[in-house]
């Protein structure tokens, strides 16, 4: 069950061991086949919050359903996410925040698209504060560690967990280009950027997304991953009994 190692030694951000955390990774993915039939690995995002966790010594805040997922010794949060990703369009919306209590509270009722993202930055912010300062980190030091998974393998993205500059934000069009002004209407997506990073807050679900961008940060080269794809039948005819305890 070898497989290539990272060539990449160390993230930017975390200064993670990419050699020990890709070994990690790579065991998980050989178990694609158990869950899905595609090319890219299927690796859960509670192995891999597990797995950074481990890897990089740090505190595990993966269960208290806030901000940050995990915090390094230097006081930096951590929001580690894993998610199907295309290495040459570069960039991909995720889901960073939900809202709906506060949409049940009536929060964005009736607003215009410019007063909601007003209010759903003035909401972000403060629960990046809030969170922050209940688990004693510091917001300036905090950023995403990012598995992004591929074709036959993954790579490790990582740049910084920003708060929204409401001062500068501006409306975007769907293919992300600055507008003179959001547009009026009922659309279910409102799009705009404070000139850092791009958001999308999705009205009918009540979340915040944000574009994360191999052209910011810090991303490894890709690591190599080899899908076990005769699991079924290793399972079935007891060959792997004495690595995973099969009985």
């Amino acid at each position: 069950m070898h497989s290539e190692e990272p060539t990449v030694n160390k993230m930017a951000f975390s200064g993670i061991d990419l050699v020990r955390y890709g070994r990690l990774i790579q065991f998980a993915g050989r178990l694609s086949r158990l869950f899905s039939d595609n090319k890219t690995p299927l690796i859960d995002y509670r192995f891999v919050e597990k797995a950074f966790v481990a890897v990089a010594r740090a505190r595990d805040l993966s269960r208290k359903d806030i901000s940050y997922d995990a915090a390094m010794a230097n006081r930096a949060g951590v929001g580690v996410k894993t998610f199907g990703f295309n290495l040459n369009t570069g960039s991909k919306i995720e889901k960073v925040a939900e809202f709906t209590k506060d949409a049940k509270n009536g929060a964005f009722a009736g607003l215009p698209p410019e007063a909601i993202a007003m209010v759903v930055s003035d909401l972000r912010n403060a629960r990046l504060n809030s969170d922050a300062a209940e688990v004693g980190i510091s917001l300036d030091a905090s950023f995403y560690h990012c598995l992004l998974r591929v074709p036959g393998g993954v790579a490790v993205h990582e740049e910084r967990m920003l708060s929204i500059d409401e001062n500068s934000i501006v409306p975007l069009a769907k293919n992300g280009k600055p507008m003179s002004r959001f547009p009026t209407g009922d659309h279910d997506h409102v799009r705009f950027s404070d000139g850092k990073k791009e958001y999308t807050f999705n009205r009918s679900k009540n979340t915040l997304m944000q574009r994360f961008s191999t052209g910011s940060g810090s991303t490894s080269e890709k690591i190599p991953l080899s899908i076990q794809e005769n699991i079924w039948d290793l399972l079935l005819g007891g060959e792997l009994d004495g690595v995973f305890g099969v009985a």
